[in-house]
């Protein structure tokens, strides 16, 4: 079972938000999440089963949160004791991803592993999933700086650098191996994301 990510919404064409929300609905549907009329909504209609457009967008967030509320995060076999998941194989992905995403309002990336009981390689590939899923996913999100001699990372435009898919941070020779590798890593992503949302 693999997570559905929320895409950038403002990113999309006009098409592409409609396929999205049709197929999402399908899948959601598909699953056991029922799409019905809002009572109290003033412009759903119970008697023709229409779903107005707010709603619906409202029932898709709400019932994906749920969804991906029932995955588990396998982190390296192990269970922490500090995790809220009812099984001893692997963390509730939901409720960790929540204290994460809370402690990077105040706590550097490096800390986040130590904050939450988890190895730091693993907290980084969180942080990493919260970045992209807060829409940090295209190249114009990311600057390369240099670091010293012939060394270069890639970081936010406010900061914080670039943690790649093992959960460390990259260093690069040059600039334009730093852009390749961000092109590469990001493409591969929007690849991931199309396969999770339409499969």
């Amino acid at each position: 079972m693999k997570k559905m990510i929320s895409p950038d919404i403002e990113k999309m064409s006009g098409d592409e938000w409609i396929s999205y929300r049709r197929e999402t609905i399908e899948k959601l549907e598909s699953l056991g999440y029922q799409l019905l009329p809002t009572a109290g909504c003033s412009t759903c209609d119970a008697v023709n089963d229409y779903v107005c457009f707010d709603c619906e967008c409202l029932w898709i967030d709400e019932s994906r949160d749920k969804y991906n509320a029932t995955l588990v995060l396998e982190l390296e076999g192990q269970h922490h004791s500090n995790c809220p998941a009812v099984d001893k194989f692997g963390c509730s992905c939901a409720e960790i991803e929540k204290k994460v995403e809370k402690l990077l309002e105040d706590y550097h990336p490096n800390e986040i592993g130590r904050l939450v009981g988890l190895p730091d390689n693993e907290a980084k590939k969180l942080v990493r999933e919260i970045y992209f899923g807060w829409g940090y996913t295209e190249l114009d999100d990311w600057v390369v700086q240099e670091m010293g001699e012939e060394q270069f990372v890639l970081c936010l435009k406010q900061g914080d650098e670039w943690i790649d898919e093992n959960g460390d941070y990259r260093y690069f020779d040059s600039k334009k191996e730093a852009r390749s590798h961000l092109r590469k890593s990001l493409r591969l992503w929007h690849e991931q994301v199309a396969l999770n949302t339409y499969s």
